[in-house]
């Protein structure tokens, strides 16, 4: 990995799919030998060749000298990096062959998508002609691109199961680019993609939401509807419709919150607000687990709190009388009040939504 974000985004998909991740980052150089045994597969995430090409020339040799004789996977993501070079060894020692050719100009590029669901269709793909040659390729295309005259080029597709190839996944085929961090979209079914580059199809894995062989389900409720009318029972708020045709008809756990100014005008209440009546007879279920959905919802966690910013901005409620706007008391104010005003005996909140 060139990038620690990068891993977290993988590491997810790869470990429900019965896979341990070790993490490490491509700038402190090959792992020891010792390392790479009982190995599946190596996945890398780098960045352009021109980038990082000079930090990174042990790259090509360490992956056809120690990776692909062991026959441990490949499998390249975002870009091609270093083992774009001319007279890099990866792609010959896997039989492929790297395209030369670059191109941005829109009106010359085509794309071709060979799976289902394998590229989201929402929006245009920046032109960028590079990959592997199609030429000879017994693998599974995923997004091929087209440029008059010349060869098909794979920008994302996954290697046969009996090989080294695992596959690749370029962006801007692969990933949707977004400057706000967390934002990036994928293109692609990574748990699938991974499935098939792996070659982990029948391979069994630990499945984490089974109990007993069945499935196990939750569900979890923010409680954003105790102050709004509903539109399917006239005169009547949302949480007591929610209440009588969801909570009571089925028999199955719920975690429900609330936020604790959609109920009062106060943080010490002098009576018991009829909204406040209605979240106690929803925690009062037996298949209910108590959270809070903080005191006033905050929308930037990180913005400093201004009461005269316009409403919605910074939090969704402008205020609370007796209450004084912090991070922390966010979190421990709601609870309290929680605790205090709304959890039946032997209930307490231990859930933050």
């Amino acid at each position: 990995m060139s990038d620690e974000a990068g891993a977290l985004v993988y590491e997810m998909p790869l470990q429900h799919l019965g896979m341990l991740v070790e993490r490490r980052s491509l700038f402190d150089g090959p792992p020891p030998s010792s390392e790479l045994e009982g190995l599946r597969a190596v996945v890398l995430h780098q960045g352009s060749a021109s980038a990082i090409e000079l930090d990174l020339k042990w790259l090509d040799g360490w992956i056809v000298d120690e990776v692909l004789p062991r026959g441990i996977r490949l499998v390249l993501f975002n870009d091609l990096g270093p083992l774009a070079a001319d007279d890099a060894r990866t792609f010959p020692a896997l039989g492929l062959r790297h395209t030369t050719e670059w191109l941005r100009d829109p009106f010359l590029v085509r794309y071709t998508r060979d799976v289902p669901r394998g590229r989201a269709e929402d929006d245009p793909l920046y032109p960028v002609y590079d990959g592997l040659l199609l030429d000879g390729f017994n693998g599974r295309s995923w997004i091929r691109a087209h440029k008059d005259g010349s060869p098909d080029v794979l920008t994302v597709c996954t290697g046969p199961p009996d090989g080294c190839f695992g596959g690749l996944a370029l962006a801007p085929y692969a990933t949707r680019f977004s400057d706000t961090p967390g934002a990036q979209r994928w293109r692609i079914d990574l748990l699938e993609f991974f499935r098939a580059a792996l070659a982990l199809e029948g391979v069994p894995a630990v499945d984490p939401v089974l109990v007993n062989g069945r499935r196990a389900m939750f569900v979890q409720v923010d409680g954003d509807g105790f102050e709004s009318w509903s539109t399917a029972r006239t005169a009547t708020l949302a949480a007591e419709v929610f209440r009588d045709t969801v909570l009571e008809a089925f028999d199955l756990p719920f975690t429900v919150s609330i936020i604790v100014a959609s109920l009062t005008d106060a943080l010490e209440p002098e009576e018991c607000d009829p909204r406040m009546a209605l979240a106690n007879s929803i925690f009062e279920l037996e298949n209910v687990e108590i959270a809070t959905h903080t005191v006033l919802h905050p929308l930037k966690w990180e913005a400093a709190y201004d009461p005269a910013a316009p409403p919605r901005t910074i939090t969704w409620y402008s205020g609370l009388r007796g209450y004084r706007y912090s991070q922390s008391n966010e979190v421990r104010d709601s609870v309290r009040f929680i605790d205090q005003n709304l959890a039946p005996l032997g209930k307490r909140c231990e859930v933050v939504l």
